[in-house]
């Protein structure tokens, strides 16, 4: 890599002529060799790039409250909420083996979720959730993302959010299909302490059937 200093009159360069790549790192412009990347596409690779296709298409599903929330808390860090996102589950897909994502970085210092429950609620395509949280104040607000899980292959569901009163809160899942079984990832945003209570998650949840 060669460093270049420019004159007068020509000021700067970008892009490539023939092998020569001309292009700045840290405001500093330099040249360089231009290299074809390699691709093997290894089953590594495959099984990576994988991964990223569910967590982007599951960002594409968010609510903008939530994206416009990882934005906010990116920031702080000088990156983006999509970067965020993507890192933070990325790893726990990789982990789990499996798509349960986290809504938003857990803080340890948050009110915890002492009890988060969702069962087959009587009425058909439906799920009740529960949960209980010490010091839920009005200005909090739950969300959830719903996953439905057919042939072991998760797809972006519909977020649900809203303030709840009290320390308990339940919501009913509507028009869910009965055929299916469900992941539900649960968060609170404690907006009264600026915190956000630890991410829970439910595999395969099924919703009430028809009697």
């Amino acid at each position: 890599m060669a460093v270049v200093k420019y004159s007068p009159l020509i000021v700067g360069a970008s892009g490539s002529v023939q092998d020569t790549v001309f292009a700045k790192w840290k405001g500093r412009p330099y040249i360089r060799s231009r290299v074809i990347p390699a691709n093997p596409n290894t089953a590594l690779q495959q099984a990576q790039r994988a991964r990223m296709r569910s967590v982007v298409a599951l960002w594409q599903g968010l609510v903008p409250a939530l994206t416009e929330a990882l934005d906010d808390y990116a920031s702080a860090y000088g990156i983006s909420g999509f970067n965020t996102w993507c890192s933070m589950n990325i790893l726990r897909t990789k982990i789990a083996d499996a798509l349960l994502p986290n809504i938003m970085p857990p803080d340890p210092k948050a009110n915890p979720i002492e009890g988060f429950t969702a069962e087959a609620a009587e009425l058909e395509g439906s799920i009740i959730v529960n949960w209980t949280v010490t010091g839920w104040e009005e200005a909090d607000k739950a969300y959830m993302i719903l996953l439905p899980e057919s042939d072991l292959t998760y797809y972006a569901g519909p977020i649900i959010k809203g303030p709840y009163d009290g320390n308990q809160g339940n919501v009913q899942l509507l028009s869910l299909d009965p055929a299916e079984t469900y992941t539900i990832v649960f968060s609170i945003n404690q907006e009264s302490s600026g915190r956000w209570a630890t991410t829970v998650g439910l595999k395969n949840v099924a919703p009430g059937e028809a009697e």
